[in-house]
């Protein structure tokens, strides 16, 4: 699958031990991820998540480090379901920033 339509991005700017929405549901649509990036300013674990449903293992992640996949034309890092948010869950209050490139279409 290739891109298509626009791709929209949105800022990573979250520091809570929860569940944090970056891309928001959309009833019927899914949110496709060509690229991301976000840097992580302490030790804190990561799980990307299609809504509640976890797409990846927490990922342990040391300070002052980064998380980077390049824009990728043909196949979307991540997924999600049909009207399902796009979710980076925090195990711990750490200050993570960065962007999120994506399409978000039926």
């Amino acid at each position: 699958m290739a891109i298509q339509g626009a791709i929209a991005s949105a800022v990573i700017n979250i520091a809570s031990a929860a569940d944090n929405t970056i891309v928001s549901a959309v009833s019927g649509e899914i949110v496709r991820v060509w690229k991301i990036w976000f840097w992580v300013n302490g030790t804190v674990s990561v799980t990307i998540k299609d809504g509640t449903t976890s797409l990846t293992g927490a990922m342990a992640m040391v300070a002052q480090n980064e998380f980077n996949r390049p824009l990728d034309e043909v196949v979307p890092w991540f997924t999600t379901t049909a009207g399902n948010a796009f979710v980076i869950t925090l195990s711990g209050a750490v200050q993570v920033s960065g962007r999120v490139y994506y399409t978000q279409q039926a």
